[in-house]
């Protein structure tokens, strides 16, 4: 076996160049190993004929002679921390950290979290809130504090990003969130995104996320079956003005068959969002890696291509 750390395209590299260098006899078969393995990196892998075995597809390993060994675990959705009391506040910092910690958002080259006070004032909470929620980071094991208690020297630095993404997106799949499935004449998703919907929603705030937004930045799934939308909570819930932007958009609610979904937002997504350096109307990389894995289905494949490519852990 090679180990390759979470799966990575860079631990994968490692253990491939390990791999070529080892002088191996031509009988023994390289497996890598690692946390887990994208669907394209099973694939490359087993092209080259090499094994693998990961902690949440199973394993294939195939040998000259004939000899199989092939295990195939069933999809399970992230597990969030029972031993974790998640709240929409904890989520928000949680998912504030993350992003600008992510490959995408990174805001300090040294690792550096936002302190205290920078994420209470993003977030519109109480210093107390986010105090309390960064320490419980830190008995997760998750964060640490480094330097002085308090001042200008003191530092929060990240320890496990892949344990606490996990752990919060297990929370979020799992939350109740408040949809509206609409249909419309769409011939064209990068029409309606770009062009129609702006003309028809002019000075209302809204963002992209799902399969659409993933189609556009780290790009995985072969079609994009529907387009999620955030729209603001203030909107969402006066059903007079739903009414009226479904109209402008040429669209009408449906029980099945949408083409477009459209979802309350949050409290806090406006404030995430501007952590990532996401493309206009888009949300960040972390929660768009938490819708996907709220679609499921080959959706989760394209959020673990998200956290790969874009997120970094």
């Amino acid at each position: 076996p090679y180990w390759a750390g979470q799966g990575f395209r860079k631990d994968v590299e490692e253990a491939r160049a390990a791999v070529r260098d080892s002088g191996l006899p031509a009988e023994d078969i390289p497996v890598i190993a690692a946390r887990r393995l994208p669907a394209a990196t099973r694939q490359r892998l087993e092209n080259e004929g090499l094994g693998w075995v990961d902690e949440v597809h199973g394993a294939r390993v195939f040998s000259p002679s004939g000899l199989a060994v092939v295990v195939d675990r069933p999809a399970v959705p992230p597990q969030h921390d029972v031993g974790l009391r998640w709240t929409e506040a904890l989520g928000a910092v949680a998912e504030y950290a993350l992003g600008a910690h992510s490959a995408s958002g990174r805001l300090d080259e040294g690792g550096a979290l936002p302190g205290v006070v920078d994420i209470a004032a993003a977030l519109q909470l109480a210093p107390s809130i986010v105090s309390r929620a960064v320490r419980m980071f830190d008995a997760r094991g998750w964060t640490r504090k480094s330097g002085p208690e308090r001042g200008p020297g003191a530092r929060r630095e990240m320890v496990d990003p892949g344990g606490m993404l996990t752990g919060w997106a297990g929370w979020y799949r799992a939350a109740p969130h408040a949809s509206i499935q609409a249909h419309g004449l769409i011939r064209s998703y990068d029409a309606f995104l770009d062009r129609d919907l702006p003309r028809a929603w002019e000075g209302t705030w809204w963002l992209v996320t799902g399969a659409a937004a993933a189609d556009r930045r780290a790009p995985y799934l072969t079609s994009v079956p529907q387009v999620d939308l955030y729209v603001d909570a203030e909107v969402f819930d006066d059903g007079a003005v739903m009414d009226d932007l479904l109209a402008r958009a040429d669209l009408r609610v449906v029980d099945s068959g949408a083409r477009v979904r459209i979802h309350r937002s949050d409290r806090f997504l406006k404030a995430v969002t501007r952590v990532a350096t996401a493309p206009d109307r888009q949300v960040g990389d972390v929660r768009l890696y938490g819708d996907l894995l709220r679609l499921g289905g080959r959706a989760d494949e394209a959020a673990e291509h998200l956290r790969e490519t874009r997120i970094g852990f």
